[in-house]
Parts: C-alpha cells; structure tokens; sequence
C-alpha cells in the first residue's frame, strides 16, 4: 500500500463494511485519496454518494482497484465507505 498516515485512519472500525469483490459498477463515498493522486492536497471528503467503477488491477499489488470520473489515478478500495452495486449496465448497441 502506498498510503501514508495523514490524520485519517485508512480503515473503518466498522467490522462489517463493504468491499467489492468483483469488477463492477458501485455506489461509494470517496474518503481518502491515494499517494501522488493529482491535488491531493486540496482533496475534500464530501458525504454524498456517486458512482465508481471497480475493475482489475492489472498486475498491480490489489487485485482490484476503483476509478472515478475526473480523476488520472486509481484508488485503493480501502479508500472509500461503499454501497451495493448498481444493477448491470447494458452495453449500448449501434
């Protein structure tokens, strides 16, 4: 894990939180940005839910990692208090 102790703990005390462990579509709230994430350090931890895609690390030291919309980098699961996922999307068809 590439996350260094800022103030935050990284984990929740909640035994029973959710994590994915499928790719997928997700509801999340983001907590914690990653190390190197671009304006980390104007990162705000907002209390609203959105949407996060969840897929294969690729090789990476977690075998799945999450990406959200806007944002260069990939998270940690760690990094986020998550919901149920969101029904299958259907791939559009031309």
């Amino acid at each position: 894990m590439r996350y260094e102790n800022r103030t935050e703990s990284r984990v929740s005390a909640d035994p029973a939180k959710v994590i994915p462990d499928k790719a997928g579509f997700y509801w999340a709230k983001w907590r914690i940005p990653e190390d190197g994430t671009d304006d980390e350090e104007h990162f705000v931890a907002v209390d609203w839910w959105e949407v996060v895609e969840v897929h294969d690390s690729l090789g990476g030291d977690e075998p799945l990692r999450a990406s959200i919309a806007g944002v260069r980098q990939t998270q940690s699961l760690e990094n986020f208090v998550w919901h149920k996922p969101i029904a299958p999307l259907e791939v559009p068809t031309p």
